[in-house]
């Protein structure tokens, strides 16, 4: 994953379960191995910033850009 990829955020990251919804990824915070920790930025709520954990191997891109 990269800054500007649109993935899937999932409440229940390591299992990709309860999907939250589209978001374009700002900038990486930390990286914990399996999981990252992006600030993202939800398409349905452009202007605001939250930061979420991604698990990198099973989180399919959307598109990038």
């Amino acid at each position: 994953m990269k800054i500007g990829d649109i993935v899937m955020i999932f409440a229940n990251p390591m299992e990709n379960k309860y999907p939250q919804g589209h978001a374009r990824l700002h900038y990486l915070v930390k990286d914990y191995g399996e999981l990252e920790f992006w600030e993202v930025e939800y398409l349905d709520h452009p202007d605001h910033h939250y930061k979420t954990l991604i698990r990198k191997d099973k989180n399919e891109k959307i598109n990038a850009v």
